[in-house]
């Protein structure tokens, strides 16, 4: 049987390129056996720990089709704040609208061309107007990852350049524009193991931002990400016995940590 992957766009920094990386290696999340599983929820979680005991903060739960594609969004408290989630025919992402007390509040917007894609974030405006509240324009080759441009307000706010070696990253410049001037803000280096899976992401001088932990079956369990030297937090990842993803913890230094779980219903 076919093996896709769920992509959930979340987490690592610097957070598009690992989105890419792991979308061409692993799709990091949630694998799934096409003609097995019917449907999949998602149970999310944010908790704050205080004296050893855990209290909830917020909660969602996300439900995805037959093919790992998330359709729908929203708090068990409250089913009118939600998020649906719109695809193409070729299972993309295309649209995402986000509903407060079920009134429409925010849009996301995917626009794919053949070598470069566009998103737009827009907020509704009391007028029933829509803004633009970001608008990045992601360009590749060969699906990889290339450059990566910023817009606030129109004005080109930040740009990231990837180079590959082997169609591996191996280097990202990050750039910012201050009244028109480019600034060098960042190199971000990566590195891999001898299994060419992610290792390590660090700064140009050797401070580490990210280290990648796999088991013997090659899934993702432990993404330790440090700033200064000190573990802002890191996340955990479960597996069944079938390498299905059913728990990802997040722990993080402030105590406030989000805990995710995932149920399956197979198909008869």
């Amino acid at each position: 049987m076919k093996t896709i992957h769920i992509r959930n766009y979340f987490l690592l920094f610097p957070i598009l390129l690992v989105q890419t990386l792991f979308a061409q290696e692993y799709d990091n999340e949630l694998k799934i056996l096409e003609n097995g599983i019917k449907k999949i929820t998602s149970l999310f979680y944010e908790y704050k720990e205080e004296k050893s005991e855990k209290k909830l903060v917020y909660a969602f739960i996300s439900n995805y089709d037959s093919l790992g594609r998330r359709v729908k969004s929203y708090q068990p408290e409250n089913i009118k704040d939600y998020s649906d989630f719109i695809h193409d025919s070729l299972g993309r992402n295309i649209q995402t609208n986000t509903y407060t007390n079920g009134k429409l509040r925010d849009r996301a917007i995917y626009l794919y061309k053949e070598n470069y894609r566009d998103y737009f974030q827009l907020r509704l405006n009391n007028k029933k107007n829509w803004d633009t509240l970001v608008y990045q324009r992601h360009i590749y080759e060969n699906n990889l990852l290339l450059k990566n441009f910023t817009f606030m307000n129109g004005d080109t706010f930040s740009i990231d350049e990837i180079k590959y070696i082997n169609d591996k990253a191996d280097t990202q410049m990050s750039y910012t524009f201050i009244e028109g001037e480019k600034y060098l803000e960042q190199i971000t280096v990566y590195r891999y193991n001898d299994l060419e899976q992610l290792d390590e992401i660090s700064y140009h001088n050797g401070e580490v931002l990210s280290k990648f932990i796999y088991d013997e079956k090659g899934n993702l369990i432990r993404v330790v990400n440090v700033k200064e030297n000190q573990i802002q937090y890191m996340i955990i990842y479960k597996y069944n016995d079938e390498n299905l993803l059913i728990e990802k913890d997040e722990i993080r230094s402030n105590g406030l940590n989000t805990l995710e779980i995932y149920k399956y219903e197979f198909k008869q």
